[in-house]
């Protein structure tokens, strides 16, 4: 199975959002220290930001000057 770069960043930031609304309670419960927390976080919006540059390469650029496609 093979997933694009723009489907692992839609991933990752479905991640990210998940650990930004639920570690503060985990932190409350116990479950994580705030450091662990934040470096996970952290390590998950990397994450992001890796796959997002990379879909940004993968999508075709547009030059106002090129005839558009099917044109």
């Amino acid at each position: 199975m093979s997933f694009s770069n723009d489907e692992l960043r839609e991933c990752a930031e479905r991640e990210l959002r998940f650990r930004q609304r639920v570690y503060p309670r985990w932190i409350q419960e116990g479950r994580y220290t705030a450091d662990k927390a934040m470096r996970e976080i952290a390590m998950m919006e990397t994450i992001m930001l890796h796959f997002s540059a990379r879909a940004e390469v993968d999508m075709p650029s547009l030059d106002l000057f090129d005839d558009p496609p099917g044109g």
